[in-house]
Parts: structure tokens; sequence; C-alpha cells
């Protein structure tokens, strides 16, 4: 028992230090950010990465809640069909929004004439492949 609870403090302080890190790292690097590139150029990215979460959410599509729970309940030989199951799910979603996303994009082209910067929107992208493409949820299942 003593054992566990020294895991559990070691486990606590390390999460800690990881989140505190994270925040004295954004303090130091939103100033230089701003600064090298411009307040236009930052919120451009700004709002880049808004768009993208909503992107990712729809792309995740609760399979964080549903996915884990059922790796974790599924027998032995059912796992590797299960992965398949939720991996072509998220894929099958990332194609269709990435195809809507095109069509509203080219839309909006035509009819209103404004663009957003489309090399900025497919950098900013990659997260959302990469999203996909690693599997958290099969992880914490």
């Amino acid at each position: 028992m003593r054992k566990s609870y020294s895991v559990l403090i070691e486990n606590i302080f390390s999460l800690l230090t990881l989140r505190a890190l994270e925040y004295v790292l954004a303090f130091i690097l939103v100033p230089y950010l701003i600064r090298v590139l411009g307040p236009l150029h930052f919120g451009m990215i700004a709002f880049m990465q808004g768009i993208m979460e909503y992107f990712r959410i729809f792309v995740d599509f609760g399979y964080s809640l549903t996915a884990p729970k059922a790796i974790a309940q599924a027998e032995e030989q059912k796992i590797g069909s299960l992965f398949a199951k939720y991996f072509y799910g998220k894929v099958c979603i990332l194609i269709f929004v990435t195809a809507v996303f095109f069509a509203v994009y080219n839309l909006q082209r035509i009819f209103l004439g404004n663009t957003i910067d489309i090399l900025l929107f497919q950098v900013m992208y990659c997260g959302i492949i990469g999203n996909v493409l690693f599997p958290v949820w099969f992880f914490q299942g």
C-alpha cells in the first residue's frame, strides 16, 4: 500500500510539473511570436487554430469516449476488428470533412470573392490528419 501511494504522489507531481511548464512556455512564447510574426499573421494563425479545433471535434465524433470503453471490454480476439472499425470510421469522416471544406471554400471563393490562406490551412490541417492517424483512443482502452 505504501508503494502505490508514493507512485501516486510521483505521478501527480509529474503532471503538475508538466502543466506548469506548459504555462510558462506559453507565457514566454506568445509575446515573442507576436513580435516576430506581427499581430496580423499571429491573428491569422490563432483564427485557423480555432477552425481546426472544430474540425478535430467533428472528426473525433465521440470516438475518444466510446472506443476505449469498447476496447477495454472486448475479448482479446475482437480487439483487431474493433480497432479497424473505429480507425476506418475516423478516416471516412476525415475524407468527408475535407471534401465538404474544399467545396465550401471553392463556392465562397467564386460567389463572395473572399479567400483564406490555403497554405496556412493545409499546414494546420496536418494536425487533424495526425489526430486521425495516431489512435490515442486505442491506447486509452
